[in-house]
């Protein structure tokens, strides 16, 4: 059981292994994914802020007011960023045209030097949650196509698995991203959450009013009829006092 996971394991790392992607792509490919992951780990740690604030008045770190601020300049960068790079990845079909590697194909490979950016760019006039979803699957469709343009001969052999680890460290920080964002409580349903907590809080003090109410009837009946027990007794004792005197007399 061992010796097949162990083989699948080495399978999977030859699968997806990166040694032959030469070492100045490799870096700098990494190198780009730096402002994904700065951007994505900002506004995790931005929306728990807010968050933090909503419940408890002030914020961990920053004040609500800040935090927003910065995550309205994050959001912008992480959206146009992202605009440049699914660009660039149509620019390299024109460069590798150019350079005739894998053959000459006229459109059919500059095509996609210009799909891209017109899928891109629009994404900066669209709302922060469908630019990011927008941006996720433009960055997957242009892994499709350069997988696709790896197997038929224009690009190098392993220029698909580099693709392909890249396109999923994007893409993990994108989800990342809309995650975060899609936790951040707003103004309005924060309200609503408190004045549910006011309405809950008045009814179980509404509750206790009407308990603590019924306990003291409850005691004053009680002390009521305690107090004509006792009435009877004194009742029955004067009475008994007074046929006492009465056969004394007699």
């Amino acid at each position: 059981m061992y010796k097949s996971i162990r083989s699948e394991l080495v399978t999977i790392k030859d699968t997806f292994s990166l040694k032959d992607v030469p070492k100045d792509s490799l870096y700098i490919g990494a190198a780009g994914i730096l402002p994904y992951a700065a951007t994505s780990c900002s506004t995790i740690y931005l929306a728990w802020d807010i968050n933090y604030a909503e419940d408890n008045g002030f914020g961990y770190l920053l004040s609500p007011e800040t935090a927003h601020q910065i995550l309205d300049i994050i959001t912008p960068i992480q959206i146009g960023y992202g605009a440049i790079i699914i660009s660039f990845l149509g620019a390299v079909h024109w460069g590798l045209e150019y350079a005739g590697f894998g053959g000459k194909h006229s459109y059919r490979r500059l095509k996609y030097g210009v799909i891209a950016p017109i899928i891109a760019w629009p994404t900066l006039l669209m709302p922060v949650e469908t630019a990011l979803i927008s941006q996720f699957i433009a960055f997957n469709y242009m892994y499709f196509v350069d997988a696709r343009a790896t197997v038929t001969g224009w690009f190098p052999p392993w220029y698909s698995i580099y693709r392909f680890v890249l396109t999923f460290f994007v893409g993990a920080s994108i989800v990342v991203s809309l995650i975060s964002r899609g936790q951040i409580v707003s103004p309005e349903q924060h309200q609503l959450r408190t004045l549910k907590e006011q309405a809950t809080a008045e009814r179980e003090a509404q509750f206790m009013n009407l308990e603590s109410e019924e306990n003291a009837r409850r005691e004053a009946r009680e002390m009521a009829g305690k107090e004509s027990d006792s009435d009877e007794d004194s009742e029955e004792e004067e009475e008994e006092e007074e046929n006492d005197e009465g056969n004394n007399e007699d």
